[in-house]
């Protein structure tokens, strides 16, 4: 039964065909783009423990982790992790931006937005920080900050429908109908 387990979350299509990967290696699960919280948090748990990596790798593991703790709701678990690739390397974004986003989700978005800052200042073309920070100025009221974010991420990410609809309520809320109208039409057409 295990094993069925393992290769239900190895498949890759090929030539019209699910063939197997089994030799992925727990790294690249940790880290993948598309993968479910469980087997992301195993994934990196092990990757951490196997005590191979080190630094900025290490401390992409600890995010990646904290990443899936934070689907789960495990804020706790999820700063903790933060934290602990903070410390593996202060300059990894990332990391900030997880913890931008716990502070977010406690309520707390003048830390929340520090962490965004922070994240900004090591990488300004970080897009998921400046996008989180939009939404914490919208969480403020801070309607026309949110507005110079999101257009911000627009420029870099010009395809980010998530974006257009979210820029979209804030010239709604500015009462910038004609801007609203247009944004909404880009989030439903795919940007």
């Amino acid at each position: 039964m295990a094993w069925a387990v393992a290769l239900a979350c190895c498949y890759v299509p090929q030539n019209d065909h699910a063939v197997a990967k089994p030799d992925i290696s727990d790294y690249e699960q940790c880290i993948a783009e598309a993968i479910a919280a469980e087997t992301r948090i195993a994934a990196c748990t092990r990757a951490i423990a196997d005590g191979q990596r080190e630094g900025r790798t290490l401390a992409e593991l600890h995010s990646r982790r904290g990443d899936g703790w934070f689907v789960q709701a495990e804020f706790d678990r999820a700063f903790d992790d933060y934290e602990a690739a903070i410390q593996r390397d202060a300059g990894y974004a990332p990391a900030y931006v997880g913890r931008g986003i716990v502070w977010r989700a406690r309520k707390d978005p003048d830390r929340a937005l520090a962490e965004f800052a922070h994240a900004l200042e090591l990488d300004p073309g970080n897009v998921r920080a400046r996008y989180n920070r939009a939404l914490t100025w919208s969480d403020k009221g801070e309607s026309r900050k949110a507005a110079a974010d999101y257009d911000e991420v627009i420029r870099l990410d010009p395809n980010n429908a998530a974006t257009y609809h979210a820029r979209g309520w804030v010239w709604f809320e500015l009462r910038d109908h004609e801007r609203a109208i247009s944004d909404f039409t880009s989030a439903i057409s795919g940007a």
